[in-house]
């Protein structure tokens, strides 16, 4: 049986600004094609792991943003 990836996640970096803190760095996670949730966390590597488990395990883009919540919550 062939394995094929039908959807693969990546961790990327951005800017963003909170009116409390000011500027900041920041990772998100998209599906590619694109579909990113920003400011997932501060910590890249936390982001680019959630990443390749989503694509190792082909999560289905319709948990995307169940599964990033269920992650920063520690589920």
């Amino acid at each position: 049986m062939k394995n094929d990836v039908l959807w693969r996640y990546q961790a990327f970096d951005e800017e963003c600004r909170h009116p409390d803190i000011g500027s900041y760095h920041t990772y998100g996670i998209e599906i590619v094609p694109p579909s990113p949730i920003h400011d997932v966390s501060t910590d890249r590597a936390f982001v680019e792991h959630m990443a390749g488990l989503f694509t190792a395990g082909q999560l289905s883009p319709l948990h995307f943003s169940d599964a990033v919540e269920d992650a920063l919550n520690g589920s």
